[in-house]
């Protein structure tokens, strides 16, 4: 099992952070199959694939992804251990995402807040 520090480290390598359609997503692709299989795991989804790069000669690769509540949780747990371009990323979706939802701010979601002015 990865822990969050392993999570937040491949994500800030491999992955995606952001708001689309008024929902929050993590998505992270690589063509090391057997790392993808266990970064699902972790976050309790699937790995997708093969899928076939456009460009020539590209080996195959997998992805995974993450949306809605469970995104925003996970965005959360790995958010003390990224870099400072991913947590600035995180803090935008959670704030976009704070002022494009309907209700969010009445705890009806079931997310806090989010990281505000965290220190690392």
């Amino acid at each position: 099992m990865w822990s969050d520090e392993q999570l937040a480290g491949w994500l800030e390598g491999e992955g995606s952070f952001f708001l689309q359609q008024r929902r929050a997503w993590i998505s992270a692709s690589s063509t090391d199959h057997d790392v993808v299989v266990e970064v699902a795991r972790a976050l309790g989804t699937s790995a997708m694939g093969p899928r076939q790069n456009p460009r020539p000669n590209r080996k195959p690769y997998w992805s995974v992804s993450l949306t809605g509540k469970r995104a925003l949780v996970t965005m959360l747990r790995v958010y003390p251990f990224l870099g400072e371009r991913r947590r600035a990323t995180i803090q935008s979706v959670l704030s976009r995402w704070e002022h494009e939802i309907p209700g969010v701010g009445s705890g009806r979601r079931g997310i806090s807040r989010g990281p505000r002015n965290v220190k690392r």
